[in-house]
This record gives structure tokens, C-alpha cells and sequence, in this order.
């Protein structure tokens, strides 16, 4: 991901027009049940100023894989 500075120092954007890693972290019931994962590209752009993040980006869903097919087919058809 890349991010340019720009004036004021307060402010940056960050261009995604090439694609930025996006991952997850779930937590289930029972707690113990932990689900990361890997694979998809946000695309977009992102400004922050003041504290604040504005702009739009799209993740691919269908990017998604949590290293275990079963699971990455009831993610996809179930809860995406």
C-alpha cells in the first residue's frame, strides 16, 4: 500500500488503485475458535485528516480463503 503525504502534515492519502492485502481475524463461539483470513485486495482510496478517514474501496469477497476449502465454501455461500 502506498500513501503520500501531503500539506498539511495532519493529512494523508492513500491511493489502493493497485491493491492492498486484506485480512481477517474471527472469533466464534466457543472463544477458542479462532478464523483468519487471507487473500483479498481492497481497491480505492482513503483520506485522512483530522482524525478522520473518508473515501471508498472494494474488497472481492470471492478472494477470501481461510486455508480450509469446507469452510471457505460455507463463508462464501453462507455469510458473504
Amino acid at each position: 500500500m502506498a500513501g503520500v503525504l501531503s500539506s498539511p502534515a495532519s493529512a494523508m492519502k492513500v491511493d489502493l488503485s493497485q491493491g492492498a492485502k486484506v485480512e481477517f481475524d474471527a472469533t466464534g463461539k466457543p472463544d477458542m475458535m479462532s478464523i483468519k483470513g487471507t487473500g483479498a485486495k481492497a481497491v480505492g482510496s482513503l483520506e485522512s485528516k483530522d482524525k478522520t478517514v473518508n473515501g471508498e474501496f472494494t474488497v472481492n469477497l470471492d478472494e477470501f480463503t481461510t486455508d480450509m476449502d469446507l469452510r471457505d465454501e460455507h463463508m462464501k455461500e453462507k455469510y458473504l
